[in-house]
């Protein structure tokens, strides 16, 4: 309501909220949000240090199964470990969750897709 009567103490009829934009070589806001961030970025690693990482099976696409641990495995680790190469070349990795596993940070992992979703669900 207040921006479209623009009735408020920084808004004007040809202003935006706040003001207009000025551009500067180092906002002030900019160190706020690296603050913020390495806050949040703290208190997330204290999480994931003291959860429980249970031992997982990946799965490849061509049926090899590979082992690894429920939050420290990432698919560059499985990438480096089946070619440096593939590693270097990789840009993106499709991942599909067949199990559901008590997330640090809450509700756990949802699947991509619905089919998968409901297999995560029965396991979870």
């Amino acid at each position: 309501k207040r921006t479209i009567e623009s009735s408020g103490q920084h808004i004007t009829e040809h202003s935006k909220l706040g003001g207009e934009f000025v551009r500067s070589a180092k906002p002030q806001f900019i160190d706020q949000r690296i603050k913020l961030f390495a806050q949040i970025k703290e208190k997330q690693d204290k999480i994931l240090a003291e959860a429980n990482k249970p031992e997982i099976t990946i799965t490849l696409k061509d049926g090899k199964e590979l082992k690894g641990q429920a939050f420290v495995t990432t698919p560059l680790a499985l990438a480096r470990g089946i070619s440096k190469n593939l590693a270097e070349a990789a840009v993106v990795a499709r991942v599909k969750y067949t199990k559901r596993y008590d997330s640090p940070f809450g509700k756990g992992p949802v699947a991509a897709e619905a089919e998968e979703q409901a297999v995560a669900d029965q396991e979870y």
